[in-house]
């Protein structure tokens, strides 16, 4: 957040200087094109550090044991909260779904939200429901994540009735 206040504090002091420079009539066509390529410059970098972590907490996280998922980041009301938290132990799973679906990983239905997004639901032994958000993955990278899941499920004792990555994204 300081390198963001910084940019900030910059970018509010080259406004200040155009804006100074324009009412003492020093402004000329040079200066215009300087100054306003420095200013999308700023933008795009405070653009790029702002949506940069949001692309980053994107990621699925296999242990052993359990499949997990961190809580999106729903940053300046640009990017929609469409991840919460899920962490499921493969000895939980009683089966495995490949759904799209215009809601959040909780199933709610979210604003504007108008692109069918892919989700792996896992169906747990104690009858819950818990869906990770697959929409950032190439398919060649959804296809890895569930053989890891039924791999990692096989081994910890809970083969699961899936089974192969394509059987259960043709369903």
């Amino acid at each position: 957040m300081f390198i963001l206040g910084c940019i900030g504090a910059t970018f509010l002091a080259v406004a200040g200087y155009v804006i100074a420079a324009f009412a003492l009539g020093k402004m000329d066509d040079n200066l215009w094109l300087k100054w306003g390529g420095f200013a999308g410059a700023l933008l795009i970098i405070v653009f790029v550090l702002v949506a940069i972590p949001h692309f980053v907490r994107k990621r699925i996280q296999l242990t052993q044991t359990e499949i997990s998922v961190r809580t999106d980041s729903a940053c300046l009301g640009v990017f929609r909260k469409l991840q919460y938290i899920v962490e499921v132990k493969f000895s939980e799973i009683a089966g495995l779904s490949y759904i799209f679906s215009t809601t959040d990983s909780l199933g709610k239905g979210q604003f504007m939200l108008l692109t069918p997004m892919p989700y792996l639901v896992f169906f747990c032994k104690d009858g819950r429901k818990k869906r990770i958000n697959l929409y950032y993955f190439s398919k060649g990278q959804r296809r890895k994540i569930i053989r890891e899941v039924l791999l990692r499920a096989a081994a910890s004792g809970n083969p699961l009735p899936v089974t192969s990555a394509e059987e259960l994204m043709k369903r």
